[in-house]
């Protein structure tokens, strides 16, 4: 759900947008204000109540471009959406606003124009945004995205002592609470459901431990309505207040809700297998993320289960075109054992030392990653 103040004297515009708030949960006005409002009431209300938005109408050019410009001086941390004149043809250049929407809107129209809003804020902030977040997500089902995820995600915490959380983001299939033999009271769901009113008391009755580890779990049987992208934004925004580093363990197919952690993350860990089906399916991800504006540097692949004498790393980058930056070996009795005890596989063992580097290059955070060609990549596919 998305909080806006609303600056405007048009009674109808108001009704429209409190009937939409009520009739589709999407958008919580907390404050409105007519034109006699002062660009100092404004600031201070944002700068107390931290809006997402500040929805501003221009039928009353010079004083909606008053206040705009206050907010954009005192008050910068609060995007701006400019609210056209219904005589206006084209959107105008001035104003101090970061996005537009037409004075006779649909509520698409309106989401879209409050994310743009918001991501043309957090490109003015990119290293607070882009910072200690990391997402895996596997090839194809089945590739071991959650053990790779949740092995790393505990060296992190429990081995370099950097506090981590962990959420099982695979709303339907989530494994993670399965394999530490945890039965958390609540699941992600229910958490996103109420992302933009988190408290430090509903944080803590929804995590789980595992050692140092912070997990938030999900919940295969939990009921509710499908996540929006501001609910991974708000949830987003609390956790990296809370913790050095959150690791996000995805589902193989990303989403109009979903791609907000992947837009936030630092950096995306591909999981796939050395097999043709996985190699090829990874090749179907990252021209998904391609398409929704995620760039290749942003993405290494993680090789799961892998054996000497298959493809070697070299030919599975070249074959993707992306750095192959982790290989986890198939320990396979290891993970079994643990999983029975619900437990994760030791430290010694060759996934445990595997998650310890993996989670050593993620307190590193390269700058840089490698871009390789295609040319097996074609063989493959061809």
């Amino acid at each position: 759900m998305i909080s806006a103040i609303l600056v405007t004297s048009d009674m109808r515009l108001e009704d429209t947008l409190r009937r939409a708030a009520a009739d589709m949960g999407v958008l919580q006005l907390v404050r409105v204000f007519g034109y006699h409002a002062t660009g100092h009431e404004v600031v201070r209300t944002c700068n107390g109540l931290s809006p997402d938005v500040a929805l501003i109408d221009f039928q009353d050019a010079d004083r909606a471009t008053a206040i705009s410009e206050a907010l954009a001086s005192n008050a910068p941390a609060t995007p701006r959406v400019g609210i056209m004149a219904p005589d206006w043809r084209r959107e105008p250049d001035w104003g101090e606003i970061q996005t537009w929407i037409p004075a006779r809107f649909s509520m698409r129209e309106f989401d879209e124009a409050c994310l743009r809003a918001i991501r043309k804020r957090d490109e003015v902030t990119r290293a607070r945004i882009q910072s200690k977040v990391f997402l895996f997500m596997p090839s194809k089902a089945g590739s071991g995205a959650t053990t790779v995820a949740l092995h790393s995600a505990a060296a992190l915490a429990n081995h370099l002592r950097s506090r981590t959380l962990f959420l099982d983001a695979d709303l339907r299939s989530g494994v993670s609470a399965m394999m530490l033999n945890l039965n958390p009271p609540q699941g992600l769901r229910s958490l996103l459901e109420r992302a933009s009113r988190i408290d430090a008391i509903t944080w803590q009755g929804l995590i789980s431990k595992y050692g140092e580890l912070d997990l938030i779990c999900a919940k295969p049987d939990e009921d509710g309505p499908m996540p929006q992208w501001s609910d991974y934004y708000h949830l987003l925004e609390y956790a990296r207040r809370q913790y050095s580093t959150v690791i996000f363990d995805l589902p193989e197919l990303i989403n109009n809700a979903t791609i907000e952690a992947a837009r936030a993350a630092e950096r995306i860990f591909l999981v796939t297998t050395a097999e043709v089906i996985s190699l090829k399916l990874a090749g179907q991800r990252l021209s998904e993320f391609a398409r929704r504006g995620i760039s290749s540097s942003q993405i290494g692949v993680v090789v799961n289960r892998y054996h000497k004498g298959e493809l070697t790393t070299d030919q599975i980058g070249g074959l993707l075109g992306v750095e192959v930056a982790a290989t986890v070996p198939n320990d396979y009795r290891a993970i079994q054992s643990a999983i029975y005890d619900g437990m994760l596989a030791p430290a010694k063992s060759p996934v445990g030392k595997a998650a310890i580097e993996i989670a050593r290059s993620l307190a590193i955070r390269p700058d840089t990653q490698k871009s390789t060609g295609q040319s097996l990549w074609q063989k493959l596919v061809g």
